[in-house]
């Protein structure tokens, strides 16, 4: 499944967070590859609903209270038309605003030097993960 959206700033509070959540994704393969902070991709005025989920991390406490974390592999991700293979998921916390709103999907991958706000990207999942409505 190709989902298409825009680099956004909406509510970027994970990328804050990062640092203090990723020691509770001990289950985790490779984790050291992915960067400490989230980009978020405006899909509106789409929306979208979790099918099934690779990974689900629950009661996770830490900081700034107790969330549930799934994760979603994305295969590839890049500027529109320039996608290509990462190391990544999508990150969806359930206490974040992005999760409540359903437009904006936060993509925690390996470092990506050349994408600036309102970069038109494109992300490739694996299908049945993900209802885009």
């Amino acid at each position: 499944m190709v989902i298409y959206g825009k680099v956004s700033s909406n509510n970027s509070a994970a990328s804050m967070n990062m640092k203090s959540q990723i020691k509770h994704f001990k289950k985790l393969p490779n984790k050291k590859r992915l960067h400490t902070g989230t980009i978020n991709v405006d899909i509106s005025p789409n929306k979208f609903r979790v099918l099934k989920n690779d990974y689900i991390f629950t009661n996770v406490k830490w900081e700034l209270g107790t969330e549930d974390f799934e994760l979603i592999r994305i295969r590839k991700f890049g500027k529109r038309n320039e996608r290509k293979a990462v190391f990544g998921y999508l990150y969806l916390p359930s206490g974040s605003p992005n999760r409540r709103d359903r437009f904006v999907l936060e993509v925690w991958t390996e470092w990506f030097n050349d994408m600036n706000m309102d970069d038109e990207v494109e992300l490739e999942i694996p299908d049945g993960r993900l209802e885009i409505v």
